[in-house]
């Protein structure tokens, strides 16, 4: 499994040989001010693999914090992006098949159900 600091690198390169479920993994923090997260990736792997995208969960992004406006947009099948905490909005804008999946923080101290952990505008 091939472990990176952000979502490009050599680790996104390598995904034209590899695409085993796990092959790339990102944990990492974020913040507000990140936005488009995942659509650089998803361009990159367009680019090499065509818009099929690659098999379930080849990428697996894990994030936690505040994610800035259009988190996961246009996120290709192969792609999950895990965020635990909240994003902004235009969640998914353009979802082209990946996985989105937010969560409020594990420490947040409101019921989930009673509170909006993404801004409006989603999947649009």
């Amino acid at each position: 499994m091939a472990r990176a600091r952000g979502a490009g690198g050599a680790a996104v390169r390598r995904l034209a040989e590899d695409d085993r479920p796990g092959a790339l993994a990102v944990r990492r923090a974020v913040r507000n001010g990140h936005r488009s997260v995942g659509a650089m990736l998803a361009g990159e792997v367009v680019r090499r693999r065509g818009g099929k995208g690659l098999p379930d969960d080849t990428i697996e992004v894990t994030l936690t914090g505040s994610a800035g406006q259009s988190f996961g947009a246009f996120a290709v099948p192969g792609m999950t992006l895990r965020l635990r905490g909240d994003a902004n909005d235009y969640v998914g804008k353009g979802l082209s098949g990946g996985r989105l999946v937010i969560r409020p923080d594990r420490r947040a101290p409101f019921p989930a159900e009673e509170h909006i952990i993404a801004g409006n505008t989603i999947l649009y």
